[in-house]
């Protein structure tokens, strides 16, 4: 396998630095975690510029990139310290569901790529240790369940 960057793959690393650069530095993640914030660091900047659909397919909406060009894009991502459930939307979200069954979930596909859908992971050892019940929030549903 070959792990030279390409010029395609140099682009999407500029674009990405390009956005995250602009608006992120130390002091301002600082600020935001100390006033407890809920803002995303670069979530919303990253959200815009169409990279929730990394990795779908052409066909759902997506840029159809490689697992390779996704990291380059995560590092990028974690230099500037960003957060938000992209791994858990990009891997459990459109991976898994193109991997188990595109057909059947394209139309959910084509909403992450296009923002109006955000898969997560809940389950953690925090929710465990803490008896915390898990939830999913839609604009009209909430999904509880518990994990022990």
């Amino acid at each position: 396998m070959n792990f030279n960057i390409n010029e395609t793959q140099s682009m999407l690393i500029s674009s990405a630095r390009e956005v995250l650069s602009n608006k992120y530095d130390l002091k301002l993640i600082n600020k935001r975690i100390d006033t407890k914030s809920d803002y995303l660091p670069g979530w919303k900047e990253l959200q815009e510029q169409g990279f929730m659909g990394m990795l779908a397919k052409e066909s759902n909406g997506g840029y159809g990139l490689s697992f390779h060009e996704f990291s380059l894009i995560m590092e990028v991502w974690g230099t500037y310290l960003c957060s938000g459930p992209i791994i858990e939307n990009s891997i459990a979200g459109v991976l898994a569901l193109q991997k188990y069954n595109e057909t059947k979930f394209s139309e959910i596909i084509k909403k992450i790529t296009r923002n109006q859908y955000v898969i997560t992971t809940p389950l953690s050892n925090q929710f465990y240790e803490k008896g915390n019940i898990p939830e999913i929030k839609n604009k009209k549903y909430v999904y509880k369940w518990s994990i022990k």
